[in-house]
This record gives C-alpha cells, structure tokens and sequence, in this order.
C-alpha cells in the first residue's frame, strides 16, 4: 500500500478533529480542490479559539489561506500557532470574502480590514497594500482642492516626507521652515519670496511668512520633528515673526499648486502675479 504523504512532504495530512471544551480543534485543515476553484480570490483570517480574536488577515486563492499553518520561519505569526498548538488548539481559519473579481479587490479588503483592527493587534508584519485608511476630512481637502493662481512671492516647500494626518499649524510650521539645501547660501530669489506653502500632494497644507532666514539648526524646533545634526552644514531654515494675513491664508490654504510642481525639486520659487 503506498504511503501516504505528510503535511512535512507537502500536502496536508486529513484533518482529525479533537474536541476541547466543546469547540473542534483541528490540527490541520484542508482545502478540497473544487473547493479552492470556487472560492476565487478571497480573504481570510486567522481566529484564535481560545478569545475569538482575529490574529491574521490575508488575502489569496486557491490554497493560500493553509499556507501559514506549515510556515517554519520565525515570524510572529508562526510563533502564535506554534503557541496554540503547544496548548491543544489550533487556528480557525475563517473566510471573510471570497469569488472577488481579482488579486486588486482582494488586497483592497484585505487592507480595510487590517486597518480596522490595527495591525499592532495582528501578527502581520505591515499593514497590507493598498489605499490607507484616513479621516475622511482628508480625502475632501485632497480631492475637492481647487486650483489657485499664486498672487505674491512665495517658495512652495514639498513637506510629503515629513507630514502625518492630525498634524497642527505649528507642527507643520516647524516641518516647512527647515532644514533645506542651499547650496552656495540663500539666493536672491528665496529672499525675495515672502510666504512659504507647505506642499502635500500638490495641495497647500500651512501658509508662513518668511521674515528671516537662519542657518539651519540655529533656532529651536519646538512642535515639529528635531533636525539630523548630520545633514545642517550647508542648509538654511527660516522663521516667522508675523502671522499670516487671513485674507492671504484664505487665498492659498488647501488649494491645488500642482501645475507649478514640474520636476522634483523640494523647493520651488514662483514669483507671484502681482
């Protein structure tokens, strides 16, 4: 009678159910191919049976949602179903969605899912791919941001890097005003320029006034991340010691800036109309 093959060979063993406290604990679990050919694309979670909490989020097709329960790598994942099964138990693996249109739609829910539970409460190791989850004030400046034609002087400063969602004025303040590159000093057209706009995705996200430029790391950042001392020499930062007229912040705040962004300079001079 030829042998029959291991989970260690490949291929799950049959699953035995064991019965502790009522539920059915499973030590391994199989897929049935016409199974696998009408789930389609589709997500997947990985149930602790012991709280019925969601530890695992995935996404995949076919046999992908047993994959993880013969995974040897050191992972936190392996490591709660190497816990688990040390105890008696193994994961219940529950099928969220599935006969998704395709591999997109699939790490789309995956994503939301993940984001709603807070990777820090999974054993994932990011957060998924995708679209991220953000306030929905957000999406509304990003996408309703109209074109503005800018009227004075001012330098446009790419702060993509930098900014967070939540972040106050003098947060983005701080972020805006250094540290940047020079070169060769501070050139005439930066000290013409008078406003400065912090730039998020071709949309303005905070309005200053540049009243003086410093040598970077020469004034205190008080709200904003701390400047790496490895990279000032060289660069220039500016304060502001008035606040911005409203009229001017009403002008530019949350407006649309992306035709003068050609390129990838992190700092753009544009003249103004007027």
């Amino acid at each position: 009678m030829a042998k029959k093959k291991t989970a260690e060979q490949g291929t799950p063993a049959p699953a035995k159910p064991e019965k502790r406290n009522g539920e059915v604990a499973l030590k391994n679990q199989e897929i049935p191919p016409e199974v696998a050919e009408k789930l389609g694309h589709y997500v997947y979670l990985y149930v602790d049976p012991r709280d019925e909490k969601i530890r695992y989020v995935g996404k995949g097709w076919r046999y992908r949602g047993i994959a993880h329960l013969f995974d040897r790598d050191e992972s936190k994942k392996v490591a709660w179903i190497n816990e688990l099964r040390d105890h008696g138990y193994a994961p219940r693996i529950d099928i969220l969605a599935h006969g998704l249109k395709d591999e997109d739609a699939a790490l789309l829910v995956e994503r939301c899912v993940i984001d709603a539970i807070g990777v820090e409460n999974l054993t994932n190791k990011v957060s998924g791919h995708g679209t991220e989850r953000e306030p929905l004030h957000e999406i509304v400046i990003r996408e309703s941001a109209e074109p503005v034609t800018i009227q004075h002087p001012v330098l446009l400063f790419r702060i993509q890097s930098l900014f967070k969602l939540g972040m106050s004025e003098c947060e983005i303040y701080d972020i805006t005003r250094g540290v940047w590159n020079t070169r060769a000093g501070v050139s005439k057209r930066w000290r013409d320029a008078r406003y400065a706009l912090g730039v998020v995705d071709g949309v303005v996200r905070g309005v200053f006034e540049i009243s003086r430029w410093h040598d970077a790391g020469s004034t205190e950042y008080k709200y904003g991340p701390q400047p790496d001392p490895k990279i000032l020499k060289g660069r220039r930062e500016f304060t502001q010691d008035n606040p911005v007229p409203q009229k001017v912040v009403d002008l530019y705040l949350h407006k649309s800036v992306r035709k003068y962004l050609g390129g990838q300079n992190p700092v753009i001079f544009v003249p103004g109309d007027k």
